[in-house]
């Protein structure tokens, strides 16, 4: 008999965190996994007064006194997890909430895809609930990893998988500035983008071309589609900005109304491990 796969869950005292395990719970009961809880305070002191939610049947309870990153990074390479889920506390505190920079630092060093519940994330009531997965693309090289993982996790989930690559027709700024493209043009430049990324993953999956800011974009396909997550990939060490998601990882970690799985920078799937496992991540030396 295999073990099952974990899902590390960082927590501190916020309502943020409780989101989190909520979810984190949920998840684990959907994808048959274990939940490894890690509680992150910088004093060791504060662990008394530490409310703790009850932890899902098999987990461990891991007391971490150093850095938050640096704790769940330890547990994630420890327990060869699949995911880390976080909360965050949203963009009014990111920075200065304990798990919302964290959630950040995690985008770019974390050994295995990150889960974010942003504040205003709708957490299913029930396993079942957690189904369709939407897919942001950019038209980079970071597509293939991002699509196959938002494919593998659609298919463990039981649902479909949508596509998703947004385009925004510019208006002209003044007379030596080029036209635009028409919105007809940019829409078929945005559809064979979709196609070429699909074919490079070797995934099926919905294709949608919205002429929306991208964070807008994938926002209204999962609400429109009843996807519990979305999925994005992050270039990390200030380098978001890219033609299509920008900084559209940092956005929806922190407003977004589902839970946002995020690639990691500098990592690629490993084929056929049965699980998120990442290989060639630049901190690790996987």
């Amino acid at each position: 008999m295999s073990m099952k796969e974990t899902i590390v869950c960082g927590l501190d005292r916020s309502a943020a965190s409780e989101r989190a395990a909520q979810f984190a719970a949920l998840l684990a009961a959907r994808l048959d996994a274990d939940v490894a809880t890690v509680h992150v305070e910088r004093r060791r002191r504060l662990f008394a007064g530490l409310r703790r939610p009850r932890p899902a049947r098999g987990s461990h309870i891991y007391i971490g006194g150093g850095d938050p990153v640096d704790e769940l990074v330890r547990a994630a390479d420890a327990l060869d997890a699949e995911l880390v889920v976080v909360g965050s506390r949203g963009r009014r505190e990111l920075g200065r909430a304990l798990l919302g920079s964290v959630s950040s630092g995690l985008m770019m060093s974390s050994p295995c895809p990150v889960v974010v519940v942003s504040p205003g994330a709708e957490v299913p009531r029930q396993p079942a609930e957690l189904s369709s997965v939407v897919c942001g693309v950019e038209g980079s090289d970071r597509d293939v990893e991002v699509l196959r993982l938002g494919a593998d996790l659609a298919a463990r989930l039981g649902g479909a998988l949508h596509a998703v690559h947004a385009f925004e027709p510019w208006p002209a700024l003044g007379p030596s500035t080029p036209a635009p493209l028409p919105e007809p043009e940019l829409r078929e430049a945005a559809e064979r983008t979709l196609g070429r990324s699909l074919r490079a993953a070797g995934v099926a999956a919905r294709g949608h071309a919205a002429a929306r800011p991208a964070a807008r974009a994938l926002e209204e396909c999962a609400q429109r589609e009843g996807a519990a997550l979305i999925v994005v990939g992050s270039q990390g060490h200030g380098k978001l900005a890219s033609v299509v998601l920008g900084s559209v990882s940092i956005q929806l970690t922190a407003e977004s109304k589902r839970p946002v799985v995020v690639l990691p920078a500098d990592t690629q799937l490993e084929p056929g491990s049965g699980h998120y496992e990442l290989a060639g991540h630049a901190s690790s030396g996987r």
